[in-house]
C-alpha cells in the first residue's frame, strides 16, 4: 500500500469498503450507539481506524450506509475479535466499549504527507475523532517534527483536561482562566502531583495558543503584546486565557514565548536539595583526593577546575592543549601579567561561550601535563589525542566517569548530599557574593521594590562568562535573603561571619553550663553512693559530647 499514491490508496479502500457493505449479513455487523464498530471495518478492509474518519470518501460512504441499516438500537459493549486495549486487563473479548471511549481512547494513525509516513496519535470519543485535537497533534508531529513519544503525551494531558471538559459540556470558546483553575484543583484532589499539573496546564495552554493562531479562536488567548491588537480591543481588555512573556535561550539563540499564568510554584527543583560544600568539607576533599595513589593530580585539578570556575564537567573536558599556552608560549604570557585565559567552550544550550580560568590555575594544569607520571603513562601507551583530562584507555573522560570518580571522593571525605557539581554552586554563590561585596563597600543600598536582582546576576554572569543570566537566578534568592536588610542595606560578610561565630560562642557557653551541671549532679550522685545512676549520667554526657563533635566535623 505504501507504493501507491494517496488517491490510489483511497480509491482501493473505497473499492473494499464498497464491497464489505454490500455482500455482508448485517445481523453480524458490530455496532455502537448505532454505529458500524470502526475498528471492526478497519479490520476488514485493511486500515487503521482513523482513516475511515479522516478520509471523507470513506466517511461519507460508511455515513450513508448507516443511514439506511443502523439499528434503532445498540449496545454500549460489544463483543469484538481484533481490539488491542492497553488499559484492558480482562482476558476476555468483551470490552465495555462505552466505557473506554467514554474516557477517551489514543490510536496511532499512519498518515502519508507529501510522501513521507507519519505514525500520528489520535484522540477517540464516543462521538468519534476529537477532530481539533487531532489537528493539533498531527501539527506537532508533521510541522513541527516533534517525536511520536512527544506527541503521544501530550495527547495524553489533552485528554484528561477534554474530559473534565466534557463532563461539563463547554466548548472551546467558553474555556477561560477560572475554569482551568478549576481543572487543577481536581487533579489536586485527585492525587496528580504538582509537576504534573503544571506539565498539563502547559500542554493545554500551547493547545489553545496554537488555537488563536490557526484562527479557530480569536482574541481568546494572549499571543502577542496588547500594543500588537487592534484599538478596538481596548486597553481594559481581558484575554479569558491569560498568557505571560518569558526569555528562552536555546542552542545559542534568544527568542520570546507566551506561557500560562496559572503555573504553581514550588515545583520540584534540583536546585537547593543538594549541599553546597563548606570551606572545611572541600579542604578535606582534597586531602582524600591526595592520598589516591593513582591519577591524584588529574583528579584534584578536576575538582580545582570545577571550583575556581564554575564550569560543567562536559565543559571542563572539552578543554584541549591548544587552549593553554605551551612551553615555547608561556614566558610570552607570563610577562603580559594576565589575570585570567579565556578558554572557548560549548555551553548547555548556550552554544559557545568562554570560560574565565584565573592564572595560577592554568600554572597547575600546566604543571601536570608537564610533569606528572600518570598522565605520562597513559599517553606513552595510548598516544596523546589532544584533550587535557584522560582517561585510563588514552581517551578523553567522559562526564558520567568523572562524577563517579569524583563521587567516591566525596564519600571519602563524608560530605553527603553533594558531588563534583555542587563545587560549580559554591562558585556561583562566591560570584554573586563577591559582586554584592563590590556594592556594599561603595556604600550602595539595593532597591527592593526594583530589578536590582537582574542587575546582580548580569554582572555576576559577565564575570563568569555565561550568556544568560537565567541559570543563575535560584542562587541569588538564598544570598538575598542572608544579606539584604529590609531598608535595602548589605550586610557585610564579615559581619556574617561574626554572628556566625557568636552564635557558635553561645551554644558552646550553653553546652558547658549544661555539661559542668551534668558533671556536678554525677558527682552527688557518686557521693551518696549511686554508682550505676552516676555512671548512667555520664554515658549520657560522653554520647552527648561526641555527637558534638561529629557535627562540627561534618561542618
Amino acid at each position: 500500500m505504501r507504493a501507491f499514491s494517496n488517491l490510489q490508496k483511497s480509491r482501493e479502500l473505497h473499492g473494499r469498503l464498497s464491497d464489505l457493505l454490500q455482500g455482508c449479513d448485517i445481523a453480524a455487523v458490530p455496532f455502537f450507539r448505532k454505529r458500524v464498530f470502526r475498528p471492526w471495518v478497519a479490520d476488514k478492509i485493511g486500515c487503521e481506524p482513523g482513516t475511515l474518519t479522516t478520509n471523507a470518501r470513506l466517511r461519507k460512504t460508511l455515513c450513508l450506509w448507516e443511514q439506511e441499516n443502523a439499528p434503532t438500537s445498540s449496545p454500549d459493549t460489544i463483543a469484538i475479535e481484533h481490539w488491542d486495549e492497553d488499559d484492558d486487563e480482562d482476558d476476555s473479548n468483551v470490552v465495555p466499549l462505552f466505557t473506554r471511549l467514554n474516557k477517551g481512547l489514543i490510536r496511532s494513525v499512519d498518515v502519508v504527507v507529501r510522501g513521507k509516513a507519519y505514525d500520528i496519535p489520535m484522540l477517540y470519543w464516543t462521538g468519534g475523532l476529537d477532530e481539533v485535537v487531532c489537528d493539533y497533534l498531527r501539527y506537532l508531529r508533521v510541522k513541527k517534527k516533534h517525536a511520536f513519544s512527544s506527541v503521544g503525551e501530550t495527547a495524553k494531558k489533552l485528554r484528561l483536561f477534554r474530559r473534565f471538559q466534557r463532563a461539563y459540556r463547554l466548548k472551546d470558546t467558553d474555556v477561560t482562566d477560572d475554569f482551568l483553575i478549576s481543572w487543577q484543583h481536581s487533579m489536586e484532589r485527585n492525587g496528580i502531583g504538582l509537576n504534573r499539573r503544571n506539565d498539563c496546564i502547559t500542554s493545554v495552554h500551547s493547545f489553545f495558543e496554537w488555537a488563536e493562531l490557526t484562527g479557530l479562536l480569536k482574541n481568546h488567548v494572549q499571543i502577542a503584546a496588547k500594543s500588537a491588537y487592534s484599538d478596538e480591543l481596548g486597553a481594559d481588555y481581558v484575554f479569558p486565557i491569560a498568557s505571560k512573556q518569558i526569555t528562552v535561550r536555546k542552542k545559542g539563540q534568544t527568542y520570546y514565548t507566551w506561557v500560562s499564568t496559572l503555573i504553581e510554584p514550588g515545583g520540584e527543583s534540583s536546585f537547593g536539595k543538594r549541599a553546597t560544600p563548606t570551606s572545611k568539607q572541600i579542604e578535606r576533599l582534597m586531602l582524600a583526593v591526595s592520598d589516591h595513589s593513582r591519577n591524584s593530580l588529574r583528579n584534584s585539578l578536576l575538582l580545582s577546575w570545577a571550583l575556581q570556575t564554575g564550569a560543567r564537567v562536559s565543559e571542563i573536558l572539552q578543554v584541549r592543549l591548544d587552549d593553554l599556552p605551551s612551553m615555547d608560549e608561556i614566558g610570552e604570557f607570563l610577562d603580559r601579567n594576565p589575570e585570567y585565559l579565556w578558554v572557548v567552550v560549548k555551553r548547555k544550550n548556550c552554544g559557545e561561550s568562554k570560560l574565565r580560568v584565573p592564572i595560577d590555575l592554568v600554572l597547575s594544569t600546566l604543571d601536570y601535563l608537564w610533569n606528572d607520571n600518570d598522565r605520562a603513562k597513559i599517553v606513552e601507551q595510548h598516544g596523546e589525542c589532544g584533550f587535557v583530562f584522560l582517561s585510563e584507555e588514552g581517551s578523553v573522560l567522559t562526564a558520567d566517569s568523572v562524577t563517579r570518580i569524583c563521587g567516591r571522593f566525596f564519600e571519602i571525605a563524608e560530605i553527603s548530599n553533594a558531588n563534583i557539581h555542587r563545587l560549580r554552586a559554591r562558585y556561583i554563590t562566591e560570584i554573586i557574593e563577591g559582586v554584592l561585596d563590590d556594592l556594599e563597600a561603595k556604600g550602595q543600598s539595593v532597591d527592593l521594590t526594583s530589578d536590582w536582582g537582574e542587575t546582580v546576576l548580569t554582572m555576576a554572569k559577565n564575570l563568569m562568562g555565561h550568556s544568560h543570566i537565567m541559570s543563575l537566578r535560584p542562587y541569588l534568592t538564598e544570598i538575598q535573603v542572608r544579606r539584604i536588610r529590609e531598608d535595602g542595606t548589605i550586610v557585610p560578610r564579615e559581619e556574617l561571619e561574626r554572628r556566625r561565630l557568636r552564635k557558635e560562642l553561645d551554644k558552646a557557653l550553653v553546652t558547658r553550663v549544661k555539661h559542668n551541671g551534668q558533671l556536678a549532679e554525677a558527682d552527688r550522685l557518686m557521693g551518696a553512693g549511686k554508682m550505676s545512676q552516676a555512671a548512667q549520667m555520664l554515658r549520657v554526657m560522653a554520647d552527648d559530647l561526641e555527637a558534638s563533635e561529629r557535627a562540627a566535623t561534618a561542618a
